[in-house]
């Protein structure tokens, strides 16, 4: 189960004690709402003791989250073999979960350098390898393990910006990139697969994180509301070591318009019916 206030506390100890607690608690309750913490309970609660690729299958069908995919993008997605996979992170853990559900479809080997708010769902951790801060000194063992992942053979999926996207000058955006994952191809001889996910948060998310960007950090981020969300459109690029260092300050939209024909993909039972 998760804790926004756990969470919330965890990343703001000096609020926790004293008076400070109780100044605190209505932004706690707000966060709560924001995150729809009851609904992702329940859920959980009902998918049980699923873990690894049936949680992520059960999730997104209980959430009825789809997501649009051209198979020649599929294709791209390499069936073996070493690969590190970058993308956006317009959602959260929604497109994390979309994500590792079409890597899933195409090949079973998948681990995913996942920040806090994908470590507190412990149904992940055969599929996660931790890495709260992505370069940083604490994040030295998790690098070790994504270095042994690559070595082998099995892809790797990592979210550079290390935080979800939000409203900027020039749009929807994520932030400035981590160059941390062009080192780690060039250590590994790893090809990069870029991928675009096309979605938004909510209006409400992205009015918290511009008053207080801080507060919108806590995971985990704005999950759909109850009414049903639009699919997420995820473009796949060819995979290419050369162009490694090219991405290593890019900061990709989230609005997703780019208009390529895409075939509708709903999980794609055949593929996601074993548990990992």
């Amino acid at each position: 189960m998760i804790s926004i206030e756990r969470s919330f506390f965890e990343r703001f100890p000096r609020l926790a004690q004293g008076p400070a607690r109780g100044f605190a608690q209505p932004v706690v309750a707000l966060l709560r709402r924001i995150a729809c913490e009851e609904r992702i309970n329940a859920t959980l609660r009902e998918i049980g003791a699923l873990g690894g690729f049936a949680f992520v299958e059960r999730v997104l069908e209980t959430l009825d989250v789809d997501y649009s995919v051209a198979n020649t993008d599929r294709e791209n997605i390499p069936v073996e073999g070493r690969a590190i996979i970058v993308a956006n992170h317009p959602l959260g853990a929604l497109d994390a979960l979309a994500l590792i559900h079409l890597v899933g479809s195409v090949r079973r080997d998948v681990k995913v350098l996942a920040n806090d708010m994908l470590l507190q769902f412990a149904q992940l951790a055969p599929l996660l390898l931790p890495l709260p801060v992505f370069g940083s000194g604490s994040a030295v063992r998790g690098l070790r393990h994504a270095c042994r992942a690559l070595e082998d053979e099995q892809a790797l999926i990592v979210f550079p910006a290390g935080e979800v996207s939000r409203v900027r000058a020039d749009g929807i955006r994520d932030g400035a990139w981590a160059p941390g994952f062009v080192r780690l191809a060039r250590k590994a001889g790893a090809p990069v697969l870029p991928v675009h996910i096309a979605a938004q948060n909510s209006p409400v998310f992205y009015g918290v994180s511009m008053l207080a960007r801080p507060l919108a950090s806590v995971p985990p981020d704005s999950p759909p509301t109850r009414r049903r969300m639009r699919p997420l459109i995820l473009v796949a690029g060819a995979p290419n070591f050369s162009r490694a260092a090219s991405w290593r300050r890019k900061t990709p939209k989230s609005d997703g318009t780019e208009s390529k024909p895409h075939v509708k993909i709903r999980r794609a039972p055949e593929a996601m019916a074993a548990s990992w």
